[in-house]
């Protein structure tokens, strides 16, 4: 099977709209780390066979969705059977490397709120 063209995945993949989904959403990475993450989720489902797990992408780290948008968008736009599995215990601790963690709020309220918002629920 002959490899997608980027020009082919671009006309299938919305970016601009997961982008803009993904930008009221609290999480860690800056928009052009986001614009990498989304490309190489492109990619990757782009390139895969057609297979039930060559359709799903796993998450470990979901925070209130941020990058999680950002996949589930791509999951959405290029492999409409796919599935995006979110790993998160939600239980508000944050830890970052080199630093003691920090306990803030459990987030899978607000982590379902927003895959709702972004008409993502189905996909997650």
């Amino acid at each position: 099977m002959p490899e997608p063209s980027d020009d082919a995945v671009a006309s299938l993949l919305d970016r601009a709209a997961a982008l803009d989904l993904m930008r009221p959403i609290m999480g860690w990475f800056t928009e052009e780390e986001a614009e990498l993450l989304l490309d190489t989720a492109a990619r990757a489902l782009s390139e895969a066979s057609g297979t039930v797990e060559d359709r799903a992408v796993v998450e470990i780290g979901s925070y209130f969705g941020r990058s999680t948008v950002l996949l589930a968008s791509a999951v959405r736009d290029l492999r409409p059977s796919g599935r995006l599995t979110a790993i998160d215990p939600h239980d508000g601790v944050i830890s970052l490397a080199g630093r003691a963690n920090l306990q803030g709020s459990p987030t899978l309220e607000a982590f379902c709120r927003n895959l709702a918002a972004a008409g993502l629920r189905d996909v997650v």
